[in-house]
């Protein structure tokens, strides 16, 4: 027979234990050994590893490799950092609305009328402002531009002078 310690945890509290065979000691996977509310501790290698066999799966592959999943993965950054100011604005015309008691129904509908306007404002920003700036050269296209811009003006009341 051979004896083993090991920590328990019971009611919050830490007992040492000593254990003679392998049915003392729980008797099963070493998630038991941790306790009866430790199984927790698996789910984060659980989910990597659905994670894992999602992606290589073909219905996962075809859900994200869609374009509109494509164009708002893209977007992230600018909803990232604007969605809760859009949502904090559309709020307080959305929220007055219901149909029925129902937390779901009502949370439904504030989606629906909230999504699409963060949707549109953060996918605004993207094409105007976030993608032409991951050029490189995007200080010196837009200098040439902002300089063409006033080039013409210039021209233009050079010429009105008088001599």
């Amino acid at each position: 027979m051979v004896f083993s310690l090991y920590l328990h945890i019971a009611r919050g509290e830490w007992k040492l234990s000593l254990c003679g065979t392998r049915s003392q000691c729980g008797g099963g996977p070493p998630v038991r050994l941790l306790g009866r509310n430790s199984g927790h501790m698996a789910i984060p290698f659980m989910i990597g590893l659905f994670y894992l066999a999602a992606f290589r799966g073909r219905i996962c592959s075809a859900v994200f490799s869609n374009r509109v999943i494509i164009n708002i993965g893209g977007m992230c950054y600018s909803i990232y950092l604007f969605h809760v100011l859009i949502i904090y604005a559309v709020k307080h015309f959305a929220a007055p609305l219901h149909i029925g008691q129902n937390f779901w129904v009502y949370y439904a509908l504030q989606a629906t009328l909230i999504l699409p306007v963060v949707l549109l404002l953060c996918g605004t920003f993207f094409l105007l402002i976030e993608r032409p700036c991951m050029d490189r050269e995007w200080p010196r296209k837009l200098w040439r531009w902002g300089h063409g811009l006033m080039l013409p003006a210039a021209r233009d009341r050079r010429a009105q002078l008088p001599d």
